[in-house]
Parts: structure tokens; sequence; C-alpha cells
């Protein structure tokens, strides 16, 4: 058993690199080597408020940045994105499709106290059609689609 998708956080990406003994010339590099050396289908990296960047198995390359909100408590967000991208993904999205999702959901959690507040698919609704600001990593500006 092997996982298909990897996601770190921009911290977390720096401790693999340290483990493996590995060079980081970029987080798209980075991500473009672990990808191909663990067969996984996607690999994928939050910035908090400045969104994901995902690579995938067959080449694609995507960049979402994040929303402009007021945080509230960020503890939670990431596993939100996951799940977000992880559900879009199996109902036969695109990787960018996925990210957006995982964006949207992690900014949710963001909005509110603690980790396990409910979301309700009116709430995934009502985000996505608010016109937020959006939060651009300019590094990673190149890979936007």
């Amino acid at each position: 058993m092997k996982a298909d998708i990897l996601k770190l956080n921009e911290d977390e990406v720096f401790e693999l690199a340290r483990i493996l003994d590995v060079k980081i010339d970029t987080i798209p590099d980075f991500c473009d080597m672990i990808a191909e050396t663990y067969s996984l289908s996607y690999c994928l990296v939050t910035f908090a408020e400045y969104g994901a960047y995902g690579c995938s198995e067959n080449g694609g390359k995507v960049y979402v940045p994040g929303y402009d909100i007021d945080p509230i408590d960020s503890l939670g967000s990431g596993d939100a994105f996951s799940a977000g991208f992880i559900h879009t993904i199996l109902c036969g999205a695109t990787m960018k499709e996925a990210c957006m999702s995982g964006n949207v959901l992690g900014a949710l959690v963001a909005t509110q106290k603690g980790a396990t507040s409910p979301v309700t698919a009116d709430d995934i609704e009502n985000m996505k059609m608010m016109d937020h600001d959006r939060k651009i990593c300019k590094e990673l500006e190149k890979y936007i689609i």
C-alpha cells in the first residue's frame, strides 16, 4: 500500500527536505522530485493565506492564490484543505478545481474558532460567490492557470 497524495505546508517542505537530505532550489522543483521519486499522483503545498501549489503525475502544475480573509483560528485549515481537495478530485475534477475547493474550505475553517466547527454546503457556496481579494505568492505566480 502506498500514498497517492502528499500534502505539506511550507514549513513541512523544508523539514522533509532536511530529513531526506535534499537541497531545495524551489518548492515546485522539490514537489516534482518528490512526486517522481515516490510515484505520487499529486504533491501539494499549502501556503496559509497565500493558497496552494500542486503538481501531478502527468506533469500538471498549478498555483491557486489564497483568500484575503480575517482569520480567527487557523487550526484545522490544512486538514480542511486536504478534505476539500480529495473530495473534489474523487468527484472527477481537475487539480486546479480541487485546489480551489481546498482553499475555500481552509479559508472557511480559519474564519471560525476551533478546528471542528461545522461547515455547510451553503457556507461553501457563499464563500465561492463572495468577491474576496486574493493573496498571491509572487514566486508561484507563473503557475496560475
